[in-house]
This record gives structure tokens, C-alpha cells and sequence, in this order.
């Protein structure tokens, strides 16, 4: 291997200088310079320098070599590679090489956050359509019409469908809750009213577990704020709502109860519940242990009386043709015919309690009237007791057996 002697060469060999300079500041002149280490006296104005501070500073260039190639090689390092000071550059790399890694980690996190929040998404998604599945396959053919026939044809369709449901319900409003106006209004009723405004009449109501926790109290000796009060916000958990019912007159709101809840606690705020979402009335059916029907009626449809069958046309009806199993009785309180058995063995006694003149009497007249073509070609036999002699004196003449009420004398 040749080396050539050329003042790059040189120049590049290893060297090492130290030099020591004394610094400090002149107490008269008040210079501030690198003089002989041994003197402590100003060279221009003679002055003292009190504070003396000796600095030493080391230079080192490694040995280069320059092969026959024209190649320079590092002599001192292993394997005849160039190196510029091992001390220096290694504390770069290393610098360089955690950087690096810091990075690294730090773009591992960001992809692991965003592919974990996308995850919880795209389970929520798929939780929401199983779900909810009849309003997310409405929503996906509305876009789907408003992307491939825009929104004119799609808002001509609907005005359409709203006209035609408009002169059903014109033509035979019994009809159209029966087959469409229910599960209408049962949608629109949830999504409206019950979906976002019900959370928060259970809250006020007193229907809700708060998971309240201990306040934190933070001492710091050191910073400004010595004590500190932390309290978490609390989590509040209310029943989730599963499914809403709507017919012509109440409105059935399933819900599943929250841990630590009972029926009996919303049996005593039906009247809270009532109020809050401005109804006459509000009840508590139990359907499982932890669900239960929080019903609101929305209109009483009993403040009108029943209207009686036409007894003109019932003459004409043959007795055979009376169904004992369900006759007619009148209407319920959530818009449907009423129907008791008379006979077989679905039978059952019937108690009926109201205060007086609320009509408790027309619930043993309606099923005598329905049964009424029975009565006079003798298929059926009528038998009362009336301790008061007032319930069934207008029905003397088809009863077959009332004994009369007892005399004191």
C-alpha cells in the first residue's frame, strides 16, 4: 500500500493539541482574553485578574491514508476503513438511531389508535343495522335513489306515497292503523320522542344508577397549588330502550332495566312519568324480571260511549250463528274490540268495580245484547241475582230464574 505525502494527507493525519489559555477579566480595563497560564497580570494595563479559569481543549483527526486506487483508508481503524473520530460520530449515530426508533414507535401507536378506533366503529356500524335493521335498509335505498336518480325523482315519490296514505286515511282510518299507520307511528314516535328525550325523563324521574366516585385530593409541597380537589364526573346508566309500540291510543315503550333496578321502582313514578311526557295516564307492565312496558296513553278513546249493535238487523240473525266462545263486549281501552268467552273452557268469571255512575253496569248489558238471537230462540238461559233490584230489572222478561231480594221485616 502506498501512501502518498500530500497536504491533504497530511492535514488529515491524526493529531493531537492541547491547548491551555488562562481567561478571566481584567479588574481595571476590564478585558476579557486568553493570556499565558502563569500570569495573572493584564498585559495592556498591568491590572489583576482575579477569577482565573484554565480551558483545555483537545483536537484529534485520525490518520488517512490514500491507496494505490486513489482511495483514502483509515489507518488506525480496524479492517483499513476511513473513520472520522469514533467519539463524535458515534454519539451522533446513536443519537440518530434513537430518534429514529422514537419515531418508529411513535407511527406504530397512531396506526394501532386509528385501526382500533376504525374496529370500534365498524362493530358499532354492524351493531346499529342488526339492530335497527328496518331503518337502516330505508336509509341505504333512500341513498341509494338519491345516487342514481337523484333527489327530484326521489321527493316526487315521496309526496306521492304521502298523498296516497293521506286519502287511505280519508277512505278508512281503521284500515290504515291496521296495516300501516301502527308501524308508522311506532317509527316516528321512537326516533322523535321516545329515542332521545326518554334517557332523560328516566334521569329526572329518578329511574336512573349513578356510579358516583370518592373525591381525590392532590398535596404538592412544591408547586403553587398545594392542595389540589379532583372529583370525576359521574356516570349515569339508564334503562335502554329496545322497541316501541304505538296503537290508536297508547303508546307500549319496552326497556331493559339497568343493574340494581326493579319493576316496582317505576310502579311508583307512573304519575312523574305521566306528567313529564304530558299524558292523562301511565302504566308498569313487568314482560321478563328485567324488562318491563312503560305504557303512555295518549287519548282516552273510552270518554265516548260504545255504540250498540243494530238491534233492527239482529232480528234477523238465526241463534246457531252466536259465537258463545267470543262474543262482542265492547271496546278496550287500546282501541280493539273486546270479546269474553261465555262458554267452553276459556270461561271465566268477570269482576267489574267502578264508582258509581261510571257504567260498570253496561259490562254485563253489552254481552247480553250481542247474545240476543240465542236468548229468544232458546239456546241460551239467562239467570241473575240483583240484591238491589235495580242492575237487572229491565232484563226480568228474558231472565229465566231471579230470585227476588230478601225483605226485613
Amino acid at each position: 500500500m502506498n501512501t502518498l505525502d500530500t497536504p491533504a494527507t497530511r492535514a488529515a493525519r491524526r493529531v493531537t493539541q492541547t491547548t491551555t489559555r488562562t481567561s478571566g477579566q481584567c479588574l481595571r480595563c476590564h478585558r476579557v482574553g486568553a493570556f499565558a497560564p502563569d500570569s495573572i497580570v493584564c498585559d495592556r494595563c498591568a491590572g489583576v485578574r482575579p477569577s482565573i479559569t484554565t480551558v483545555t481543549v483537545t483536537v484529534t483527526l485520525s490518520t488517512v491514508g490514500v491507496t494505490g486506487d486513489g482511495r483514502a483508508h483509515d489507518r488506525s481503524a480496524p479492517g483499513g476503513r476511513c473513520g472520522l473520530g469514533r467519539g463524535g460520530v458515534g454519539v451522533t449515530q446513536d443519537r440518530k438511531a434513537l430518534i429514529a426508533m422514537f419515531e418508529a414507535l411513535a407511527a406504530m401507536a397512531v396506526v394501532f389508535l386509528a385501526l382500533w378506533w376504525l374496529l370500534k366503529a365498524l362493530v358499532w356500524l354492524f351493531t346499529q343495522v342488526v339492530t335497527h335493521w328496518r331503518t337502516s335498509l330505508t336509509l341505504l335505498v333512500l341513498m341509494a335513489w338519491w345516487h342514481w336518480w337523484g333527489w327530484p325523482s326521489l321527493a316526487l315519490t315521496l309526496s306521492v306515497i304521502t298523498l296516497l296514505l293521506g286519502v287511505w286515511r280519508w277512505i278508512d282510518v281503521l284500515s290504515l292503523d291496521t296495516w300501516a299507520g301502527r308501524w308508522l307511528r311506532a317509527w316516528w314516535l321512537r326516533w322523535t320522542i321516545y329515542a332521545p328525550k326518554l334517557p332523560d325523563w328516566l334521569h329526572a324521574c329518578g329511574l336512573s344508577i349513578s356510579d358516583t366516585t370518592t373525591p381525590m385530593v392532590t398535596v404538592n409541597l412544591v408547586g403553587r397549588n398545594k392542595i389540589r380537589r379532583h372529583r370525576h364526573q359521574s356516570i349515569i346508566r339508564v334503562p335502554k330502550i329496545l322497541g316501541v309500540k304505538s296503537s290508536a291510543s297508547w303508546d307500549e315503550v319496552r326497556v331493559r332495566l339497568v343493574t340494581g333496578q326493579k319493576p316496582e321502582d317505576f310502579d311508583t313514578a307512573t304519575r312523574a312519568l305521566a306528567s313529564t311526557r304530558g299524558v292523562a295516564r301511565c302504566q308498569i307492565r313487568e314482560l321478563t324480571p328485567n324488562v318491563i312496558s312503560i305504557d303512555f296513553q295518549r287519548r282516552n278513546l273510552l270518554t265516548n260511549p260504545v255504540t250498540c249493535p243494530d238491534l233492527t238487523a239482529m232480528t234477523t240473525l238465526d241463534g246457531v250463528s252466536v259465537d258463545l266462545r267470543r262474543v262482542w263486549a265492547g271496546h278496550t281501552e287500546y282501541g280493539q274490540p273486546w270479546h269474553l268467552p261465555l262458554t267452553g273452557s276459556a270461561s271465566c268469571h268477570t269482576l267489574t268495580a267502578g264508582a258509581s255512575g261510571a257504567g260498570e253496569n253496561s259490562i254485563m248489558w253489552c254481552p247480553l245484547v250481542s247474545i240476543a238471537p240465542a236468548i229468544r230462540d232458546g239456546l241460551v238461559r239467562v239467570s241473575g241475582i240483583d240484591p238491589k233490584s235495580m242492575e237487572l230489572a229491565y232484563g226480568r222478561g228474558i231472565s229465566t230464574a231471579m230470585p227476588s231480594p230478601v225483605q226485613k221485616h
